[in-house]
C-alpha cells in the first residue's frame, strides 16, 4: 500500500527547501537590473530592514550624458536618512547607510535637469544589499596599517551580526503574523 506524503514529506524535498531557505537568508539580495530614469522625476525601489543593518545600494550610471544625480535613503517614515550626490564621471559606485529604524526603507534615484523641455532618460542599474560587509582590503590596510586576517574577521563578524538581526527580525515579523 503506498502512502501519500505530500510534498513536504520527502526527506529529499524537505532537505532541498531548508537549504534555499538558508541560501536566502545568508545571500538575500535584490538583483541588479537596468531602468531608465527620467530627469527631475524619483525612481525609488523599497527594501524591508531590521534596525542595525547596512542597506547598500551599488549602482551603475550608464553612458549619463552630464546630470547630476542622487541616491537617497529614505526611512520608514519617508524623510531623507541619507543622500550621496552622483557625478556624471561617477560610472559606478556603492552607498551604504545603517538603519536606525525597523521598516520600508526606500532608496530612490534623483537626477536633477537644467531644462525645461526636452528631459532625458538616464540608464542606471542597482542592485540593493542587505548586511553588505565588503571591504577592500587593500585600501583600509593602508590607512589603518592592519593585516588582512583582521579585516576578514571583523567582516565576518559584521555579516554574522547583520544575519542575528534579519533572523531577529523575521521572527518579529512571523510573531505579529501568527
Amino acid at each position: 500500500m503506498r502512502r501519500y506524503m505530500g510534498i513536504c514529506g520527502s526527506p529529499l524535498l524537505r532537505a532541498a527547501a531548508a537549504f534555499i531557505f538558508a541560501l536566502a537568508c545568508v545571500a538575500r539580495s535584490a538583483s541588479g537590473a537596468y531602468f531608465y530614469v527620467q530627469e527631475s522625476q524619483d525612481k525609488c525601489f523599497i527594501e524591508s530592514v531590521p534596525t542595525g543593518v547596512a542597506l547598500t545600494a551599488s549602482y551603475k550610471n550608464h553612458e549619463n550624458p552630464g546630470v547630476t544625480c542622487s541616491i537617497i535613503f529614505k526611512d520608514p517614515s519617508g524623510r531623507s536618512a541619507y543622500s550621496r550626490e552622483v557625478l556624471p564621471a561617477d560610472v559606478e559606485g556603492k552607498v551604504t547607510h545603517m538603519t536606525t529604524t525597523t521598516g520600508e526603507y526606500q532608496v530612490c534615484i534623483s537626477c536633477a535637469s537644467s531644462k525645461w523641455f526636452n528631459t532625458q532618460l538616464l540608464k542606471w542599474s542597482l542592485s540593493i544589499e542587505l548586511g553588505d560587509t565588503d571591504i577592500n582590503i587593500d585600501d583600509l590596510a593602508k590607512k589603518d596599517h592592519v593585516n588582512s586576517v583582521h579585516l576578514k574577521l571583523q567582516a565576518i563578524a559584521r555579516r554574522v551580526e547583520a544575519m542575528q538581526a534579519e533572523n531577529d527580525y523575521e521572527r518579529v515579523q512571523v510573531y505579529h503574523l501568527e
